[in-house]
């Protein structure tokens, strides 16, 4: 009797604990949504065709992020140099991906000049298109990358969060999920969503966004 019981006891705090993880997993995506409608996202669609635009003009696509947003650059970096549109690849490029460049950068001309000095090597031109992942939007590397853009008139776009900092105030073409300051978590998996879904309608291969 005493071992049904602690059977029973076990089998109820698995299920309690079950269903509270339930329950914040969807208060967890009921924020996202919350997130979503509260932004501005008319930008994504823009986003979209100029991706789509780079396999028919041979444009490069640039990427860049600190920390957790290096992650998503350098995976969308993988999925974007998968993609083939009538046998033709895009060449995407993440300013992340290697670290000796990075740390012979950071070393010698500063941090906060990374991405700059990184990007010059490659000639970016007028075709080429660079995107930036930033939740807070003051991150000073991003920023002189995309005043680099602005110019020497290349095409780029912002992915941000909270309140989009200093990036959302000087620069055009962000894309802000308006949130509370800190929620790195859910700014970093919608920009994630972002940049799967874009890689989904350049293949067509899910039909419900297609």
């Amino acid at each position: 009797y005493y071992y049904y019981l602690i059977f029973h006891i076990l089998i109820i705090n698995s299920y309690y604990k079950f269903v509270t993880t339930n329950i914040k997993f969807d208060n967890y995506l009921n924020l996202l949504q919350k997130i979503m409608s509260n932004s501005d996202l008319s930008l994504i669609s823009n986003l979209y065709a100029d991706i789509n635009k780079l396999f028919q003009n041979d444009g490069r696509i640039f990427l860049a992020g600190n920390g957790g947003s290096s992650a998503i650059a350098n995976h969308d970096e993988i999925d974007l140099s998968k993609i083939e549109k009538s046998n033709t690849r895009v060449n995407a490029i993440s300013l992340v991906s290697n670290m000796a460049k990075i740390t012979a950068y950071a070393n010698d001309d500063g941090y906060e000049n990374i991405f700059t000095n990184n990007i010059k090597a490659f000639k970016p031109n007028k075709k080429d298109l660079v995107i930036t992942f930033s939740s807070s939007g003051n991150s000073e590397n991003i920023i002189n990358l995309l005043s680099f853009c602005k110019r020497e008139n290349i095409n780029y776009y912002a992915l941000l969060g909270f309140d989009g900092g200093k990036v959302k105030n000087q620069f055009d073409n962000n894309i802000t999920f308006n949130s509370t300051e800190g929620y790195y978590g859910p700014i970093e998996d919608l920009h994630m969503m972002v940049v799967h879904m874009v890689a989904h309608m350049l293949k067509e291969d899910i039909s419900e966004i297609s």
